[in-house]
C-alpha cells in the first residue's frame, strides 16, 4: 500500500501521553496525505478492556450485560476530554475525525484493534507506545507490539 493512498487512519487511544502524541501524528498524516478528491479521516478508537471470563460469573448471579453497559457509560465519561482534544486539532487542519469505544469482551485489547482495522479496511494504523518507568520506556508496549506483529496494515508506532 502506497501512503499517497490512504483513506482512513486508526488511532488507538488510552490518555496517556504517548496515545496523545500518537493522536497528533495521526493528524498530521491526515493533514499532508489528505486531497480534496481524497480526504483522509483519523477515527480516535478507545478498547475498554473487560475481561471475557466475566461470562463465567452469570451462574453466581453476576450479570456481564450490566457490568459492560456500566463500563461503557464510565468510558463514555472518560474518553470525551480525550476525543474533544483530538476533534480540536483536526478541525484546526481541516481533517475528518470520528471517534468510537469498543470492548475486547471476546478478545484481547490487541486482538480488537486488530480485528477493528480489518473490519473498517483501515490503511494505517498510527499508536503510541506505553511505559511508565525509565526501563518500560526502552521496551515496546505489549499492546502496541502485538498490533504491529499482527495488524493487516501499515502500523506507525509513536513515541
Amino acid at each position: 500500500m502506497s501512503l499517497s493512498k490512504i483513506s482512513k487512519i486508526l488511532v488507538p487511544i488510552d490518555g496517556s501521553p504517548s496515545s496523545m502524541r500518537a493522536a497528533d501524528a495521526s493528524v498530521a498524516l491526515a493533514r499532508k496525505y489528505s486531497a480534496e478528491s481524497q480526504p483522509v479521516e483519523v477515527i480516535a478508537l478507545h478498547v475498554i478492556d473487560i475481561n471475557p471470563k466475566f461470562h463465567l460469573f452469570s451462574k453466581y448471579g453476576f450479570h456481564y450485560s450490566e457490568y459492560e453497559k456500566a463500563a461503557l457509560e464510565q468510558a463514555g465519561k472518560v474518553t470525551e476530554g480525550w476525543f474533544s482534544k483530538i476533534l480540536d486539532k483536526a478541525e484546526a487542519y481541516d481533517v475528518r475525525f470520528r471517534s468510537e469505544i469498543s470492548d475486547n469482551s471476546t478478545l484481547s485489547v490487541t486482538g480488537e484493534i486488530v480485528n477493528y482495522a480489518e473490519r473498517e479496511h483501515i490503511d494505517v494504523i498510527v499508536i503510541g507506545t506505553k511505559g511508565n518507568s525509565e526501563f518500560d520506556k526502552l521496551m515496546m508496549g505489549s499492546v502496541s507490539s502485538g498490533v504491529a506483529t499482527y495488524a493487516p496494515c501499515t502500523v506507525v508506532i509513536v513515541r
